[in-house]
């Protein structure tokens, strides 16, 4: 098989429209010659996106495999578990959906489902909280999602694959340029929202782009999924006081929602 090609999808865009783009991640001796599509929503690092106005798309050719992302760093972490560590597709998707926040893998479906409590009713005479609000908030299932891909394609140990991402959240990265723009467009949810506001602003007023962003909450969370896996999430430590703080604002999800979600 001759070297893979893979046409860059974020050229042509502008960038401040894109909020959701794909990004494929592909090694050509896999098993099965496994693909792994990723639709990557934008909330970390994996913002920026050099775009080019000439109309030209770039081909990026490799003999091994291609690692794309929103963010070069992103990208360079993907690559190194492919490079270095010897991982497979699979370990380089995990690796780099924890550095962008990922929602959606193709291969698994990892889709939030409604808490046991909910009902069809709940949102009548309440629309706008289906989007924003606590009771908007559903079971997540992109941890299990990805620890489940991990578990049956993974050949890098779990623990390398998040360590990137909690260095990212503890040490900060540059607010760039798709970031302050969702910051911006934002500012009053923000400011409104007391974890938010520790994350995205400093001295009472929004982050903006070259200022560096530390999300240490995030970190320790991510340490806990590093050496515990899934079960952190959806057992232990980190489901508990996902519960009590969602519960605190007025949602509805469960420790047996989260126990009972399923891949």
């Amino acid at each position: 098989m001759g070297p893979a090609k893979l046409q860059d999808p974020h050229l042509d865009v502008e960038e401040n429209i894109t909020m959701i783009q794909e990004h494929l991640i592909w090694r050509e001796s896999d098993i099965n010659k496994i693909k792994v599509s990723i639709v990557l929503s934008r909330h970390f690092p994996g913002q920026e996106t050099e775009t080019k106005s000439n109309g030209k798309m770039a081909v990026v050719t490799s003999e091994k495999g291609v690692v794309t992302a929103d963010h070069e760093t992103c990208s360079e972490i993907g690559a190194d578990v492919l490079r270095r560590l010897g991982g497979t597709a699979v370990d380089a998707a995990v690796a780099v959906a924890f550095s962008l926040a990922s929602s959606v893998a193709t291969a698994y479906d990892m889709r939030e489902t409604a808490p046991l409590a909910a009902s069809q009713d709940m949102f009548e005479n309440r629309e706008a909280e289906r989007i924003v609000g606590p009771l908007s908030i559903a079971v997540p299932g992109e941890i299990a999602g990805l620890y489940k891909a991990w578990e049956t394609h993974g050949r890098v140990p779990w623990k390398l694959l998040v360590e990137p991402s909690i260095k990212l959240a503890r040490d900060g990265f540059q607010v760039g340029s798709h970031l302050d723009f969702a910051l911006s467009k934002n500012e009053a949810m923000i400011k409104n929202d007391n974890g938010l506001k520790s994350v995205f602003t400093k001295e009472g007023e929004l982050l903006k782009k070259g200022d560096i962003c530390y999300n240490t909450k995030l970190a320790d969370t991510l340490e806990s999924l590093a050496e515990k896996g899934m079960k952190a999430f959806y057992e232990e430590d980190v489901a508990e006081k996902l519960v009590n703080d969602v519960r605190e604002a007025g949602g509805i999800i469960t420790m047996d929602d989260l126990e009972s979600y399923e891949v």
